[in-house]
């Protein structure tokens, strides 16, 4: 993969993994289709995508009172 030794394509890097192989590419990459990996980088310029985050919290709620907010999840 890309992340495996690392790759520069066209003055944009994409580092060594720091880390072993996860399942999910998903939890850094998201792209509106699903191109075989080396598709991105014969094709050119990196793939547009749709992806919009949901909203973040105003606040989250605590534990007690000096604890930090808990992580927001989906219901």
């Amino acid at each position: 993969t890309c992340h495996r030794d690392g790759v520069d394509v066209a003055g944009r890097v994409a580092p060594a993994m720091p880390h072993g192989e996860l399942g999910s590419c998903l939890q850094c990459h998201v792209v509106s289709e699903a191109p075989m990996a080396g598709d991105a980088i014969v094709g050119g310029p990196p793939i547009d995508n749709s992806f919009a985050g949901l909203q973040p919290p105003l606040r989250g709620e605590r534990a007690w009172l000096v604890a930090p907010p808990t992580i927001p999840t989906r219901p």
